[in-house]
């Protein structure tokens, strides 16, 4: 029986502002689609790499974000990844030229079989969107957090 559940991937500036709100006591859009895969509303899908992007993210001095929280923020998000949207990656997708560090994400996005990719930075992944998909064969909407929830809570 398959899993009704959408996958959905967020992006690290999704899972930071979401530590970053939760920190502050406010509820905004990405601590809500970090809340729903909490609850298992959905499926939450990343890969080693981008749980490493997200470590070495959340140790800029800027954040203030001490170690330990840190760690045990990182180690969440494996936790709700657990255990099939924690997925591994070649790194051999190329074809995201304006960032291409966000290679990692979309190829995260793709091998773990999500439906949304949801990002504060949409329009690193317009070339995706555009006229590229037909060389990555897999359908995945690029949505903001606040684009998310709306489809989500529209859709169920």
């Amino acid at each position: 029986m398959t899993d009704p559940r959408p996958r959905a991937l967020l992006d690290t500036n999704v899972l930071i502002s979401a530590l970053l709100a939760r920190q502050a006591g406010r509820v905004t859009p990405p601590l809500l689609c970090l809340a729903s895969a909490a609850r298992g509303a959905c499926r939450l899908v990343t890969s080693p790499p981008l749980i490493a992007e997200l470590t070495r993210a959340l140790a800029y001095p800027k954040l203030k974000i001490p170690p330990e929280a840190a760690y045990a923020f990182a180690a969440h998000v494996v936790s709700l990844a657990e255990p099939d949207g924690l997925v591994a990656i070649t790194g051999q997708l190329h074809v995201l030229t304006r960032d291409p560090a966000d290679n990692a994400v979309l190829e995260t996005a793709l091998v773990g079989r999500a439906a949304f990719l949801v990002t504060g930075n949409t329009k690193h992944f317009a070339e995706f969107s555009g006229g590229r998909r037909q060389r990555v064969p897999r359908r995945v909407q690029v949505l903001s957090p606040r684009e998310f929830l709306k489809t989500w809570t529209t859709a169920t």
